[in-house]
């Protein structure tokens, strides 16, 4: 469902504004909204009415913005009037006519330690028909994780049963793993590899796939 667009009948004063911002990690979602405003609307009532927003079924937290799923080292946060939210408490808080809404991209806090301030920054690209589909991650480096279970635990990435392979991105069906090539600080991974890598601090992984596939 689209945002309900502002229209010459409707009244300034009438709609509620939400602003989507992925900051550094997922710079390509940004986009603004414009909803027409109720009476006794509700943080979340807004956030479904915009379209772009998918909630938990629980109505507790949000689960995608735009179609795009976070890994775990990273969540959606939400600010109304500069002003951020406790999630899920004020989900159901009551929204006026004019409020703005802002979901913003952040890492989930870790209690420190000098190794958990590590990064792994990770590339997604894609080419030829998913050339519009480059995306960098930048999470928490997990210490002591193979590369198999960085993947599996990363939202774009679903792995085979055994950890051997990918089997999609974004979703896209990978019907044959010679179609994705995996670089660790520039080194190519082989799919025999991916369960005996240790990951880095500070690594940088490249995941690219040459074409897309067939849907399943």
């Amino acid at each position: 469902m689209k945002a309900a667009a502002k229209t010459k009948d409707t009244a300034a004063e009438d709609v509620v504004h939400l602003i989507v911002d992925g900051g550094s990690y997922v710079s390509s979602l940004n986009h603004d909204y414009q909803m027409s405003w109720h009476s006794g609307m509700t943080v979340a009532d807004a956030l479904k009415t915009s379209g772009a927003v998918k909630l938990h079924e629980n109505q507790d937290t949000i689960v995608s913005v735009s179609d795009v799923s976070l890994d775990p080292s990273m969540g959606f946060s939400i600010k109304l009037n500069n002003k951020e939210l406790e999630i899920p408490q004020q989900l159901n808080k009551t929204i006026y006519a004019n409020d703005k809404l802002v979901i913003f991209v952040e890492k989930v806090k870790v209690e420190s330690s000098k190794e958990s301030k590590s990064e792994i920054t990770i590339s997604i690209k894609g080419n030829n028909e998913n050339a519009n589909k480059v995306l960098t991650f930048v999470i928490p480096w997990p210490q002591t994780a193979k590369l198999s279970v960085l993947l599996d635990q990363f939202g774009p990435i679903k792995l085979s049963t055994d950890g051997s392979k990918i089997i999609s991105i974004w979703d896209e069906k990978i019907s044959d793993p010679s179609d994705v090539r995996i670089t660790n600080n520039g080194k190519v991974v082989s799919t025999e590899q991916l369960k005996a890598t240790d990951i880095a601090p500070n690594s940088k992984l490249t995941i690219e796939w040459s074409h897309m596939t067939e849907k399943p």
